[in-house]
């Protein structure tokens, strides 16, 4: 054999290893996922015919005090959610529901995810409650528990060769039910998980989470409501529910370079910018 086919064999083997290293290190997909959380009225949703096209999931409802839990024996089904994909721009329709007050913007977080990653986005308050403990020699330790109650999202997002993107949602919605008598609020949990295929830049929406609110308005006359026995007269105590839906609006948008869409700036990121 000539030393110079000897070379071409060490330089095709060369080309191919070259070639299989860049097949495999390649940079990961991000995917940008917009969330939308929004208080409507449910009869605003009929009008604007939002439910033609719902498919229905099943939720189903941790014991109380729990906030998440296992799908098994323990969860029982706590009524239905509904989940739909809209190909239409909803962005439009959503300012003129918030602008006409029609509907009440409760969040609006974004995150940046690798493709096949897990995304956890919580959206609500966390309740922190003295709880005391009896201890020795007769005397009580005091102990701060926090009760995280609102929506947990975990979205995992996969691009397909396509371009369209499979992701997996597990939404997680937590209320306080009561509070027992040392003060202790007692909560429970509803969780549902649905896999759908959507195209990038496609809205998807997660509703049927209905939400009662029970306000207590008193009036009173000054001085007056204050006198004893007959201070009542001057008192007047007033009960206004009203029930919302939750609906939560889901937007996954493929991070191209050179695209308009970019992720969010690492900590290290902004310290270079500031230090040019």
């Amino acid at each position: 054999m000539s030393r110079r086919n000897t070379q071409c064999r060490k330089e095709l083997k060369s080309c191919k290893a070259l070639a299989l290293l860049a097949q495999v290190d390649v940079k990961p997909q991000q995917v940008m996922v917009e969330v939308q959380v929004l208080d409507v009225s449910p009869e605003r949703l009929e009008e604007l015919g939002l439910r033609w096209s719902w498919s229905p999931f099943q939720f189903f409802e941790a014991p109380p005090g729990t906030l998440l839990s296992a799908f098994g024996t323990s969860t029982r089904p706590a009524g239905l959610g509904s989940f739909s994909r809209l190909p239409w721009d909803v962005t439009s329709i959503l300012s003129a529901l918030i602008t006409s007050k029609e509907a009440k913007l409760l969040a609006k977080p974004r995150v940046a995810v690798l493709d096949g990653d897990e995304a956890n986005i919580f959206i609500g308050d966390t309740i922190r409650a003295r709880i005391a403990q009896a201890g020795g020699l007769g005397q009580q330790t005091i102990e701060i528990v926090e009760f995280p109650v609102g929506i947990i999202l975990l979205l995992r997002p996969r691009v397909n060769a396509d371009g369209n993107i499979t992701m997996r949602v597990h939404p997680v919605v937590s209320t306080v039910t009561a509070v027992d008598n040392n003060n202790v609020p007692q909560t429970s949990a509803r969780e549902a998980e649905t896999t759908v295929m959507i195209k990038d830049g496609e809205t998807m929406v997660i509703g049927g989470l209905i939400r009662e609110e029970h306000t207590k308005i008193m009036r009173e006359v000054p001085l007056l409501s204050q006198l004893p026995i007959v201070g009542d007269l001057f008192r007047h105590r007033t009960t206004n529910k009203r029930k919302s839906e939750i609906m939560v609006f889901i937007t996954p948008r493929i991070v191209h370079e050179g695209s308009g869409v970019q992720a969010p700036k690492s900590l290290d990121d902004i310290k270079k910018e500031k230090g040019k």
